[in-house]
């Protein structure tokens, strides 16, 4: 019931996995925001703020690795197949 070698069900696997580990990675991404806003917060007494309340625009280091992670997988796959074409 369950095949993998089915290509339909192996982008299924690949959608319910990926899906859930962009959805843990943009949880972590947001903790660590609020964690880095609140430590700001702290010390903001001692250090005058920047106009837009931030001192640096961010970009959390685990879009940058997802994305990334998507380009070289889709040039991999691409080349893959292009290489060794599926017979069905």
């Amino acid at each position: 019931m369950f095949r993998l070698d089915i290509l339909q069900y192996q982008w299924l696997m690949l959608a319910l996995i990926g899906g859930g580990a962009l959805v843990l990675a943009m949880v972590l991404s947001y903790l660590a925001i609020w964690r880095r806003q609140d430590a700001q917060e702290a010390g903001a007494a001692q250090t005058p703020r920047q106009p837009c309340g931030h001192s640096r625009a961010f970009m959390p280091w685990i879009l940058i690795v997802a994305y990334a992670f998507a380009i070289i997988y889709v040039i991999v796959y691409t080349l893959r197949m292009s290489i060794y074409p599926p017979d069905w």
